[in-house]
């Protein structure tokens, strides 16, 4: 690998990124970073800011000259505004990937989503969506669709369950706890992400970016239960009753960080193989148990230390 070749990344801010970001310098790329506004943190060891807007080319077409990857992974997440995914995540992506073919850019590694899906929501669609974009771009193209991500000390999903269950007196579970998440730590997506970069041989493909284990959200609980070494009671809410207290509170302006779409992002089917990831470039992410106890976990849910094996 060219140590000095030259990526410009979109997203860098996010919790994926900011680690990224870290490996990517150590590692000796050159790295034009993205952003809407100007982070000087991240101007250290041939890594520079720029400031500028993804649907704005103005603000950014100047610096595509040389670079050999774009790494796009900036999207809207959370929003009661549907028309805004479709803004930024699809028509962003098709002013970078225009920009980026005439710069003379050769390749794009997009960082989607593992609910990528017609039938997860706006944020979903919108994703699904800007995946075919950099599918038709003109240039190679690899699509990495990270699941739940975990360990990047976040304030919601499978974070949020970490750092606050222990506080909460009974666990809310929307629905019947039945549809299903696959936790991936954070180290393995980015560990994945700088092996793609590295090795310009991969093209051409979709990979889901999880853990080696694919739960039910009831035995998610159960697994962080355990992890934390507390019992809690659950309170399993219906989905019609979730969603009306959703409504009601962002009617009254008293929603915070909820999005609407994050339903049936929740309950939509999702890719849990990742055996082509292993397969091409050798990904191989760590158990939940692996990462808190330094264990395998069988399909029973147990842990066992690498002494047990023997």
């Amino acid at each position: 690998m060219n140590n000095k070749k030259k990526v410009f990344v979109t997203g860098a801010s996010g919790k994926i990124g900011r680690l990224l970001v870290e490996k990517l310098l150590a590692g000796g790329y050159e790295l034009v970073l993205l952003e809407r506004r100007d982070r000087s943190e991240n101007r250290l060891n041939g890594g520079r800011t720029v400031k500028g807007d993804i649907l704005d080319a103005a603000t950014y077409s100047s610096e595509l000259g040389g670079v050999d990857t774009v790494l796009h992974m900036a999207a809207i997440t959370h929003t009661n505004v549907p028309g805004s995914y479709f803004k930024v995540n699809v028509e962003g992506t098709r002013v970078l990937m225009g920009e980026a073919l005439k710069a003379g850019v050769k390749r794009v590694i997009y960082v989607s989503t593992r609910a990528a899906s017609p039938n997860g929501g706006g944020y979903s669609v919108s994703k699904l969506e800007a995946e075919g974009i950099v599918q038709e771009s003109g240039m190679e193209w690899v699509i990495l669709r990270p699941a739940e991500v975990y360990g990047a000390s976040g304030k919601e999903g499978i974070d949020m369950l970490l750092n606050k269950l222990s506080s909460f007196p009974i666990i809310p579970v929307i629905g019947d706890g039945r549809y299903r998440v696959a936790p991936v730590h954070v180290s393995d997506v980015v560990s994945s992400v700088v092996t793609v970069l590295g090795d310009t041989s991969i093209s051409g493909k979709i990979y889901t970016i999880a853990g080696p284990e694919a739960f039910t959200y009831n035995e998610l609980i159960d697994r962080v239960l355990r992890i934390k070494g507390i019992k809690r009671p659950r309170v399993h809410i219906p989905v019609w009753i979730f969603r009306m207290a959703a409504r009601i509170l962002l009617s009254l302006q008293r929603g915070g960080g909820i999005a609407m779409d994050q339903l049936p992002r929740l309950l939509c089917s999702k890719e849990e193989d990742i055996s082509p990831a292993k397969r091409d470039f050798s990904f191989c992410p760590r158990s939940m148990d692996e990462v808190f106890f330094g264990m395998s976990a069988d399909r029973d849910g147990k842990g066992h230390s690498e002494n047990d094996r023997a």
